[in-house]
């Protein structure tokens, strides 16, 4: 169980580390054109309208997957799979 705990902590660093090398690697015109994007355009509707199913399967997939990993072991034993 603590190596699913030590795998997720390290995949979030990771994720971490990329989105700060993506910031520090991405021109500023290019923010100052999505923000314009955004505010004026509505684009906050369409980013909303991406992002959240996105984020709700990801989501999903990650708790099937650990409630996988979980109940696979009882009383220290592996079980077959339901």
């Amino acid at each position: 169980m603590a190596g699913l705990y030590v795998r997720n902590y390290l995949a979030n660093m990771v994720g971490d580390l990329v989105i700060i090398l993506l910031n520090l690697f991405t021109p500023i015109e290019y923010f100052n054109e999505w923000q314009t994007f955004l505010l004026q355009g509505g684009g906050g509707r369409l980013l909303a309208i991406f992002i959240l199913p996105t984020r709700l399967m990801v989501d999903e997939a990650q708790w099937i997957l650990s409630t996988r990993t979980t109940s696979r072991r009882e009383n220290g034993k592996q079980r077959a799979w339901n």
